[in-house]
């Protein structure tokens, strides 16, 4: 099929994508078929496990005005077994143009690998890891998170009251971030994530770097 609404409510396990006779397990989307297909213009791939994992890597290189952010495509491809298998078939594809790295969630079973571009992301589970590194430094980003939750910086200390809240309250760290919009005034999950992981990497510009120096012979870098 090439509807995913199809294959919506199947486990990714039930899932197969078939590639130049290469069977690949998982749900893969569109846009990230493309790039198996060498159907993209950009100069580097990166396979991530989820949607968190994908917006974190994208905050990450954001933050280095001196890589060429445009020229990286990043997919979600939902499971680390997944992004491993799609970026060892990318690049050992001899007609492959473009570059693949994958990189996995902290917790994953997957191993790194420098020979097979397989890199890891700090911490355990990603979602948990950057709340709680946050909430590590919220006396001094309480007032940063509170304008990029689109609130007044005078509203930090009610800002920071929620994150704390929501913090001891939580049983599922998937939904931390929505709880916090909820909270806040029903704003998007996405704009909280969002705050979350851009405050994260100006405070923690050493895990950034670190991140950054492992897949740095991969990144496009601007012209100056």
């Amino acid at each position: 099929t090439h509807s995913e609404h199809a294959i919506s409510s199947l486990p990714a396990e039930a899932v197969w994508a078939a590639i130049d006779g290469t069977a690949i397990q998982g749900k893969l989307d569109i846009y990230s078929l493309r790039s198996l297909t060498g159907e993209i213009n950009s100069e580097l791939v990166i396979y991530t496990e989820d949607e968190f994992a994908k917006n974190w890597v994208e905050a990450i290189l954001r933050s280095d005005k001196d890589i060429a952010f445009e020229a990286i495509e990043i997919y979600a491809m939902g499971g680390d077994g997944t992004a491993v298998k799609a970026n060892k078939y990318h690049h050992s594809d001899p007609s492959s143009k473009v570059n693949s790295i994958c990189i996995i969630d902290g917790d994953s079973r997957q191993y790194e690998s420098e020979s097979d571009r397989v890199y890891r992301l700090p911490g355990e589970e990603p979602e948990l890891h950057v709340f709680d590194q946050i909430m590590d430094k919220l006396d001094e980003c309480s007032g940063m998170l509170s304008v990029r939750f689109m609130r007044d910086f005078k509203d930090s200390e009610e800002i920071k009251k929620i994150i704390e809240d929501v913090g001891m309250t939580n049983r599922d760290h998937h939904l931390i971030y929505s709880q916090i919009g909820e909270r806040v005034g029903f704003i998007d999950e996405n704009i909280i994530r969002s705050a979350f992981l851009s405050t994260w990497c100006q405070k923690y510009q050493n895990e950034v770097k670190e991140l950054i120096l492992q897949i740095d012979k991969y990144l496009p870098h601007i012209k100056r």
